[in-house]
């Protein structure tokens, strides 16, 4: 049965190892899950060949291996979600670990403190990773999908932590994994079923974190981050009554293209957007519509917040002078506002008055704010 659970170990590590070629960005935390599969399948395949005359590798070796496949999914984990590896810490515990297991030997007379030592480092480990990990995975994943994802976590500390116990509780009998007990057979079970859920649970990161990747893509634009056509029309489908569209164009956009380059307009879009995102509300929405067009949806106001905020808007872009490779370059916008008071209004219509105000600000001069009739 050690060999069935070491083939399934080794399987999904080499799964792993060629998904590593295919997931660029991920991967070093995808290889990371590789190594942790194939080094607990090669515990399991060191645990059968225990017996007479007893080696370290097949003692203590096995149970290294075992702890050093979770510091290494310890270590992935750290890559996947962006925080910092704590590798000193890690070289540390594989160094005391190493010495522990040396020092301990394959001996019988030793047998029930090996196994209090290999239950223990990877519950110690696995506790750490919990601790460290469980902010940016709240963060990222939201609170109730982060305590799906902890399901394999709290599988083995679980295993693990009974196991200790059990251990602990019974010093006088050896509780290691090669003797054919009806407990330790429940627990290759037990680590048949934690591999294929460690295994669904990288699948799970990786698929939410691609979808929402894809998400952001659909929904926003590349250059800016700001919101994209399709995803204002979505929300001005959800808007009542009580709101504000600002319809912004940067004035005489072409001509830095024209003077410039792209790369110089690209800079100059990017920075534009930054100032309008400093300048709203937090719960205002600014999207990028076009080329150098821009609008701000300004849920809860009223035609004179809305106009003031346009003020706001305009002097933002005005009053400093643009920081580019170019050198420092003055433009301006011109804001075209619609506001409506009554439910019912198609979004369709408001963003063509919010058009009519723009187009009438840029017949009038530029670099001012006009108000929809």
């Amino acid at each position: 049965m050690a060999w069935m659970v070491a083939s399934q170990f080794l399987m999904y590590a080499i799964g792993w190892g060629l998904c590593s070629l295919l997931v660029r960005e991920q991967r070093s935390s995808v290889a990371h899950w590789s190594l942790f599969m194939a080094l607990l399948g090669l515990g399991f395949v060191l645990t059968t060949q225990r017996g007479e005359p007893r080696s370290w590798w097949a003692y203590g070796g096995a149970n290294f291996c075992f702890a050093a496949g979770f510091v290494v999914l310890r270590r992935g984990m750290e890559r996947f979600m962006g925080v910092a590896p704590a590798d000193r810490e890690h070289a540390a515990t594989l160094a005391v670990l190493a010495a522990l297991f040396t020092a301990i030997g394959p001996g019988e007379d030793l047998a029930v403190r090996r196994v209090l030592l290999a239950y223990g480092a990877p519950t110690w480990v696995l506790a750490r990773t919990a601790a460290s990990l469980q902010g940016a995975v709240r963060a990222e994943y939201g609170h109730r999908m982060a305590l799906v994802l902890a399901t394999p976590v709290a599988m083995v500390l679980a295993v693990f932590g009974a196991r200790f116990v059990e251990q602990a509780l019974h010093g006088g009998v050896s509780l290691e994994m090669h003797r054919y007990t009806e407990a330790n057979r429940g627990l290759l079970y037990a680590y048949g079923v934690m591999a294929a859920t460690y295994n669904f649970g990288f699948v799970a990161l990786l698929t939410l974190r691609y979808v929402r990747r894809l998400r952001e893509l659909t929904l926003h634009d590349p250059l800016t981050g700001l919101l994209n056509r399709r995803a204002l029309d979505a929300e001005l489908q959800r808007e009542g009554s009580g709101f504000a569209l600002l319809a912004l164009d940067l004035d005489h956009f072409k001509r830095v293209n024209d003077r410039h380059g792209h790369l110089v307009g690209d800079e100059v879009l990017a920075q534009t957007a930054q100032r309008l995102r400093d300048t709203v509300r937090g719960s205002d929405l600014v999207a990028r519509t076009g080329g150098e067009e821009f609008v701000v949806l300004m849920p809860g106001i009223d035609d004179a917040g809305a106009q003031a905020a346009a003020e706001r808007l305009r002097a933002a872009v005005a009053g400093t002078p643009y920081a580019v490779s170019a050198g420092p370059l003055p433009l301006s916008i011109s804001v075209g506002v619609a506001t409506v008071h009554q439910p019912g209004s198609a979004p369709r219509d408001v963003l063509q008055r919010a058009d009519r105000a723009l187009y009438a600000a840029k017949e009038a001069g530029r670099d001012r704010v006009v108000m929809a009739a």
